[in-house]
C-alpha cells in the first residue's frame, strides 16, 4: 500500500513538493547563503522555517559524490531534555534531491535529572542512487 504520493514542480522563484495534496515550498530561488523562508507559506499549516546554506559545497554519501549541492535545514532543535528534532535535505546541481535524512526522538525524564530516556523516535535517511537516462 502506498502511504504517500509525491509530485515536484519548479517555477523561477521556488521549487515546491507536494505530498497527499499538500504544497511545500522546499527550494527558493535565486539562491542565497542562510537565505530563511516559510517551507508552509503555500499551505494553512503554521510557519516552518527553513534555512539554505552550503551553497556550491560537494556532498558525498556512500560511493555517491555530488558536485555542487545546496543544503536545506528543515529543523535542529538539539534539546537533550525532551525532544530533539534534525532534518535536512541536500539538492544537487542537476539532480534535485539528493539526500534527506530525518532524526526525531522524544525522551522520557528517568528518576535524576538529566537521566532521561529514549521513549520513542525516528530515523529516516533517504539517498539518490541513480539519476539520468540511459
Amino acid at each position: 500500500m502506498t502511504d504517500s504520493v509525491w509530485t515536484a514542480r519548479k517555477n523561477n522563484g521556488q521549487a515546491i513538493r507536494v505530498e497527499n495534496n499538500l504544497p511545500i515550498v522546499s527550494l527558493i530561488f535565486p539562491l542565497g547563503e542562510n537565505k530563511k523562508w516559510d517551507g508552509n507559506k503555500l499551505n494553512a499549516r503554521e510557519e516552518d522555517e527553513y534555512e539554505m546554506m552550503d551553497i556550491g559545497r560537494s556532498f558525498t554519501q556512500g560511493s555517491n559524490d555530488f558536485q555542487e549541492t545546496v543544503t536545506v535545514v528543515q529543523e535542529d532543535l538539539p534539546d537533550i531534555f525532551v525532544e530533539s528534532k534534525y532534518k535536512i535535505e541536500v539538492y544537487g546541481k542537476g539532480q534535485g534531491l539528493v539526500y534527506k535524512e530525518i532524526n526525531l526522538v522524544n525522551y522520557r525524564q528517568g528518576d535524576d535529572y538529566g537521566l532521561q530516556k529514549v521513549e520513542s523516535g525516528l530515523r529516516y535517511f533517504q539517498t539518490l542512487i541513480e539519476y539520468g537516462k540511459d
